[in-house]
């Protein structure tokens, strides 16, 4: 079974690695994507991740109720 953390670790690794790719090509594209990346990642986990939300509700006026995934 594999760690997640390390495929954490592993996306962010090789985002890490193409911004830097991105810097050395256009110096000015790299930081703007760095500046990006670093906001996303400090607002939220890379990984599997369940957003929080709001169940949805729709009126079906005159359909039966049924059961999940029916």
């Amino acid at each position: 079974m594999s760690d997640p953390a390390s495929s954490v670790r592993c996306a962010t690794s090789r985002l890490t690695d193409l911004i830097a790719k991105a810097k050395a090509k256009d110096a000015d594209l790299g930081r703007e994507l760095e500046r990006e990346f670093r906001a996303l990642s400090s607002r939220r986990a890379f990984g599997l991740n369940f957003e929080r939300h709001r169940p949805e509700n729709v009126e079906l006026p005159g359909r039966p109720i049924r059961g999940f995934g029916r």
